[in-house]
């Protein structure tokens, strides 16, 4: 397996501030011919903690349940990402 990587994503308002509450973290590795990711959700009524959403994440990434696939392309992989989230 490779390393590890993840992506936050946060909320802005109007004026491009960036909010202390919710967002997402997307934990993904490379295997072969495909990206494993799994992401984990901030609640907006929640303070958003990196570290939380890093380790929600990792586990969901080893988690048959939560885990999913995407073709092996890593520019398509991130419009895809900050597309949906």
């Amino acid at each position: 397996m490779s390393q590890v990587k993840f992506v936050h994503i946060r909320y802005t308002d109007a004026n491009g501030n960036i909010s202390a509450r919710g967002g997402h973290t997307v934990a993904y590795r490379e295997s072969g011919d495909r990206i494993e990711y799994a992401c984990a959700h901030c609640s907006v009524n929640d303070v958003f903690n990196k570290s939380y959403g890093r380790a929600k994440a990792q586990g969901r990434l080893n988690s048959d349940r939560y885990r999913r696939e995407f073709e092996n392309n890593m520019d398509r992989f991130r419009d895809f990402i900050f597309s949906e989230y």
